[in-house]
């Protein structure tokens, strides 16, 4: 009989949590950037036709267990203001992964406003079945999406060439973070269009990448004029010398949205 003292005590990588903190909690740790209480109600409750309330309770618990920090967006503001969560140290242990820095409370108010940008985009993004992928890995899944393409058809003598080149292809790490969307074997870099960031020269580092056929690249950012130079500049620059086709996309700014509690049948009205 097995006494309650000779029980192995769990590590916090073994405590039972429910899904969808396992889920909050990998994508902080994953990403590493903050995002609002409204888009956690979002994501982990009106698309997947839950109540908002249940991704709000898993919120609340992990800042309990100390997996995630949380402040005021704009403190000045008092509780008018939202709530932003960040994976702490621990949190980001529980996957094995790096933790985010610096803490949440000295993110200035024009970066804490970029990085809620880029989770607006990612939350939205793996709603529609896209994987974050780690510029690390990001040039394996571009030559496997190239390679994709070429084996739904019949080739020719060319495409073979060009399948055999892909194949034996050296993987370099790309200069961007990268989405993939498993169901179409698309890839999309992603570009951040911030303030002392220069997009010009991280594409000029980009690898020859002719043999994809066309770029795809998701641009992410809170200031209008600075995205539209930067969308200028993926479609018409010089960095592109091979002319490739390039397709870019955006989703809208968090302010627009709608609180997901006053929102009726949310996935519904978005897939319609």
């Amino acid at each position: 009989m097995t006494t309650t003292r000779n029980r192995r005590k769990k590590p916090v990588t073994e405590l039972r949590m429910r899904e969808t903190e396992l889920q909050i909690l990998m994508h902080a740790s994953i990403t590493k950037r903050p995002f609002t209480q409204r888009q956690a109600g979002y994501r982990w409750g009106a698309y997947d036709d839950r109540d908002p309330a249940t991704a709000y309770r898993a919120l609340s618990r992990l800042v309990q267990r100390g997996y995630l920090e949380a402040r005021r967006v704009r403190p000045r503001l008092g509780a008018a203001s939202p709530k932003c969560y960040l994976a702490t140290p621990a949190g980001a242990a529980v996957y094995n992964l790096a933790s985010p820095s610096p803490r949440l409370v000295y993110w200035d108010p024009s970066r804490l406003d970029e990085g809620l940008q880029y989770s607006e985009m990612m939350l939205e993004r793996e709603s529609e079945g896209w994987k974050f992928i780690p510029r690390e890995h990001a040039h394996r899944f571009v030559i496997g999406a190239a390679l994709a393409k070429l084996k739904t058809r019949a080739l020719t003598d060319t495409e073979r060439h060009v399948q055999e080149l892909l194949s034996r292809a050296r993987p370099v790490k790309l200069p961007f973070d990268a989405l993939a969307h498993g169901p179409t074997r698309i890839v999309r870099m992603i570009i951040e269009a911030r303030k002392g960031l220069s997009v010009g020269r991280l594409l000029k580092l980009l690898p020859p990448l002719g043999l994809a056929g066309q770029l795809d690249f998701e641009l992410v950012g809170t200031v209008h004029e600075r995205l539209e130079g930067v969308e200028r500049l993926l479609k018409t620059g010089e960095w592109n010398r091979q002319h490739l086709p390039v397709t870019v996309h955006r989703v809208p700014h968090m302010l627009k949205r709608d609180d997901p509690n006053t929102v009726a049948s949310v996935r519904e009205k978005r897939f319609a």
